[in-house]
C-alpha cells in the first residue's frame, strides 16, 4: 500500500512547529547567558571590588593574595560574556527560519579557554579553606558575605563561585540540543558542528588543566614530606601511587615508603615526621616487575632496573595487587610513548639486567672472553654496575667514577664500562693508566686503542700536547649567560625564562631561573663538555612557569671557531620564523688534556729541576722545569736536600706549564 503524501497544510504545520522549537532553544541559550552574566555582575560589583576597596582603606577583609585566589580573572570573564550575550541577543531578537548563530559560537569558542586560570584556582587547597571560613560566624569574611547576600537577595558566595566552572559544560549541552533541532541542509548546520567541536576541545583543555594543577599540588605535598628537597617537581612528571613496602637486603629487611611517578620510582625511610630519600630509579626500557618465585616471604615481587634491582614484599595480597597494577601501568605508558622511536635508549644506557636469583658473576673479564663465574656469598657480595646494570662481584666492579657529565656523585661501575667513562675529564684524574683493565683483555680493548693512537701520533712527529692536537680532542665550553632582551610580550602572565644549552651528543646544561621578567638577567657561569669542535651547540629559551615549558625560540651556533679567550656574543632566537628574543652571553673553549709517561724519570734536587729524556711524548731532552714539592709541617721537602733524587712517573701539561708529580 503506497504511503499517503502530506498535504500542504500539514507540511506548513510541521515546518512551523520545527521553527518554534529552534527559536525556543536559541532563547534558552540567551536566557541562561543573561542569568549567568547577572551572577558575574554580583560577584564583581558586590564582592570582589568592595574587598579591594577595603584593602586600600586599611581595613582588609581578606589579603590581596586570597582575593585573587577566589576571584581570579573574574573581571575579564565578565567582559567576555557580556560581549557574547550582546552579539547573541541581537541575532535571536530578530529570529527567523534562516537565522544563524553558529558563526557567533565559533568566534567566541577559543576565548572560553580563558576560564582555565579561574577553574584551576577553585581546586587549590587555599581556595577550599577560604570557603570553609564562611562557616565561622565570627570571621570578618563570613559577616561581609552574609551581609551582601541579604542585601542583594542573591545566592550565597560558594554557589556563585561555582557557576563559571559549570558554564562551559552547560554550553556543550545547549549547543548539542540546538543542533538536534537544525536540519542537515540548513546553512547554519556546518558552523554549529564546528562550534560544538571547539567547545568540546575547550572543555577538554580546561579539564586537563585541572588535572595538571591537582597533580602539581600533589607533587608539592609529597615533596614537603622530605627534610631536603627530593627534586620531584618537573614539567611532565605525574604522580601515580605511593605506599609502604619492605625491601630485602643483606643487613635485614627494612620498611620504606615508595613514591611512584610516570617516569620515576623513589623510596625513602621515615625519620620522625620527615622522610629521608634513599634512591631514585628512572622508568625506562630496562624497568621491569617480576614475581618472586620460590621465596619464603608472602606477597613479594621483584623490581628490576638499571640502577638497583631488589625484592620487596607488601603487607597484604591486596597491597601487592595494587602495586603491581600501578607499576605495570607506568611501564605500559612508557612503552606507548617510546613506540615511535627506533631503539629507545642510547647504547650506553642499555642495561644487561640479571635476576636476583643469579648465583655467579657473569662479567666477561678474561683474555679468552670467559665469564668471571665468581659465586656470590658471604665473602663475595653482588653489586650493580651503575652504567650497564649488570650484577657482578667486587673484582669485576672495583671502580667508582662519575657516570655522566652532570653527575655529582661517584658510582660503582664494572671493568667494561670504566674504559668508556675514562673519556670524561672529571674521571681522568681518578685512576692511572696502569690501574685500568690491561689492553689484552676484552675490557681493556679501548685502552689498547688509546695507546696505539698515541704511538701513531709520536711516529708522525706530532706533539701530543700541541694546540692542534688538543683541538681534535675533547674539552669544555665555558659560558657566561648574561641576560636576554626583546622577549615578545604575550597576553599570558609574566614569563619565568630559563635557557638550555644542548650539544650534538645530547649533553645539556640548564640555567637557573632569573625570576618573572621580560628582560631577565642571569650573570651565571655554565660549563658543558664536548667530544670535539665539530659539534654544534643548540640554545633554547623556555618559560618555566608555563604548563609544558613553552619555548620562546631556539638557535644553533657552530663552535669550531671558538678561542680560549671569552668573547661576547648576541644571538637571536627564532620560533616559526618569528623572533623570540635575544640572548647575550660570553663563550670560550677550554681544551682538556692528560698524558702519561711510560718510564720513570729522574729529577735533580740541587737546582729544583727535572729532565725528561728519551720519552716519545715528552719535552726536548735537557729541558728544565720548576718543581713544586710540599712536605708535612716540621719536615723538610725532599728536593731541598743536596744530592737527593725523586722518581717522576708522569707529568701533566696545561698550556705551557708543567708540574711534576713525585711517586
Amino acid at each position: 500500500m503506497a504511503a499517503r503524501a502530506w498535504s500542504k497544510a500539514e507540511t506548513n504545520e510541521r515546518a512551523s512547529r520545527h521553527h518554534r522549537n529552534r527559536k525556543r532553544a536559541a532563547e534558552e541559550l540567551v536566557s541562561t547567558e543573561r542569568s549567568y552574566v547577572r551572577s558575574l555582575d554580583i560577584m564583581c560589583d558586590h564582592f570582589y571590588e568592595p574587598m579591594l576597596k577595603a584593602l586600600k582603606r586599611g581595613k582588609p577583609i581578606l589579603s590581596k593574595k586570597d582575593i585573587n585566589t577566589l576571584f581570579a580573572d573574574i573581571s575579564t570573564l565578565r567582559h567576555l560574556n557580556k560581549k557574547f550575550l550582546t552579539d547573541l541577543k541581537k541575532r535571536v531578537d530578530d529570529y527567523s527560519p534562516s537565522t544563524q548563530i553558529g558563526d557567533i559560537l565559533l568566534d567566541f569558542s577559543p576565548y572560553f579557554k580563558m576560564y582555565r586560570q579561574y577553574v584551576e584556582n577553585t581546586e587549590k587547597p587555599r581556595s577550599k579553606e577560604l570557603v570553609k571560613l564562611l562557616d565561622k560566624k565570627g570571621s570578618a569574611f563570613a559577616k561581609f558575605c552574609n551581609k551582601v547576600t541579604k542585601q542583594q537577595k542573591c545566592l550565597p558566595l560558594p554557589a556563585l563561585l561555582i557557576t563559571p566552572v559549570q558554564r562551559i559544560p552547560r554550553y556543550r549541552l545547549l549547543v548539542r540540543e540546538y543542533i538536534k533541532l537544525t536540519a542537515d541542509v540548513h546553512p547554519d548546520y556546518p558552523k554549529l558542528q564546528k562550534a560544538l567541536e571547539e567547545i568540546k576541545k575547550t572543555a577538554t583543555f580546561v579539564n586537563d588543566s585541572i588535572r595538571k594543577s591537582q597533580n602539581r599540588i600533589k607533587i608539592i605535598q609529597v615533596s614537603k614530606l622530605f627534610a631536603k628537597d627530593p627534586l620531584f617537581i618537573a614539567p611532565s612528571r605525574i604522580y601515580r601511587f605511593d605506599g609502604k613496602l619492605k625491601k630485602k637486603s643483606r643487613k635485614g629487611d627494612k620498611l620504606y615508603r615508595f613514591f611512584l611517578f610516570n617516569d620515576l620510582l623513589a623510596y625513602a625511610h621515615e625519620d620522625g615526621s620527615r622522610c629521608v630519600l634513599h634512591n631514585r630509579i628512572p622508568v625506562d626500557s630496562n624497568f621491569e616487575v617480576r614475581e618472586a618465585n620460590g621465596q619464603a616471604e608472602p606477597h613479594s615481587f621483584q623490581i628490576v632496573n638499571s640502577v638497583k634491582s631488589f625484592q620487596v614484599y607488601a603487607k597484604t595480597a591486596e597491597d601487592k595487587k595494587q602495586w603491581i597494577a600501578a607499576l605495570n601501568s607506568v611501564i605500559q605508558e612508557y612503552k606507548n610513548e617510546r613506540s615511535e622511536l627506533h631503539e629507545g635508549d642510547s647504547k650506553e644506557a642499555k642495561a644487561v639486567l640479571q635476576s636476583r636469583a643469579q648465583k655467579t658473576c657473569q662479567r666477561q673479564r678474561t683474555k679468552k672472553g670467559m665469564p668471571c663465574a665468581t659465586q656470590f656469598g658471604l665473602f663475595a657480595q653482588r653489586h650493580n654496575c651503575h652504567k650497564c646494570g649488570i650484577l657482578c662481584c667486587d673484582k669485576c666492579s672495583p671502580y667508582r667514577v662519575f657516570t655522566d657529565i652532570k653527575s655529582y656523585k661517584k658510582e660503582r661501575v664494572c671493568t667494561v664500562c670504566i674504559t668508556a667513562l675514562m673519556k670524561l675529564p672529571r674521571n681522568m684524574k681518578l685512576y692511572k693508566l696502569r690501574e685500568l683493565p690491561p689492553p689484552d683483555t676484552p675490557a681493556g680493548s679501548y685502552v689498547g686503542r688509546w695507546n696505539d693512537a698515541q704511538e701513531n701520533d709520536s711516529s708522525r712527529g706530532k706533539k701530543a700536547n700541541s694546540i692542534e692536537n688538543l683541538a681534535d680532542r675533547h674539552g669544555l665550553i665555558k659560558i657566561t649567560l648574561v641576560k636576554a632582551s626583546e622577549i615578545p610580550v604575550s597576553t599570558s602572565c609574566t614569563p619565568e625564562p630559563i635557557v638550555i644549552w644542548t650539544t650534538s651528543s645530547n649533553l645539556e646544561v640548564e640555567s637557573k631561573s632569573a625570576g618573572r621578567s621580560f628582560n631577565p638577567v642571569w650573570n651565571q657561569d655554565l660549563t658543558i663538555h664536548v667530544e670535539n669542535l665539530q659539534e654544534e651547540l643548540k640554545i633554547e629559551m623556555l618559560d618555566k612557569r608555563s604548563l609544558d615549558c613553552d619555548s620562546f625560540g631556539s638557535a644553533v651556533i657552530n663552535i669550531s671557531n671558538l678561542t680560549t679567550k671569552p668573547e661576547e656574543r648576541q644571538i637571536i632566537l627564532y620560533k616559526n620564523e618569528k623572533s623570540g628574543g635575544i640572548i647575550h652571553f660570553k663563550i670560550c673553549f677550554k681544551p682538556a688534556y692528560r698524558n702519561y709517561v711510560g718510564a720513570s724519570r729522574r729529577a735533580s734536587v740541587g737546582s729544583s729541576t727535572f729532565s725528561a729524556v728519551n720519552t716519545p711524548n715528552s719535552p726536548k731532552a735537557g729541558s728544565r722545569y720548576m718543581v713544586k714539592v710540599t712536605a708535612p709541617p716540621g719536615e723538610t721537602p725532599a728536593l731541598s736536600k743536596s744530592n737527593s733524587e725523586v722518581n717522576v712517573s708522569r707529568y701533566v701539561r696545561t698550556n705551557s706549564r708543567i708540574s711534576a708529580h713525585s711517586c
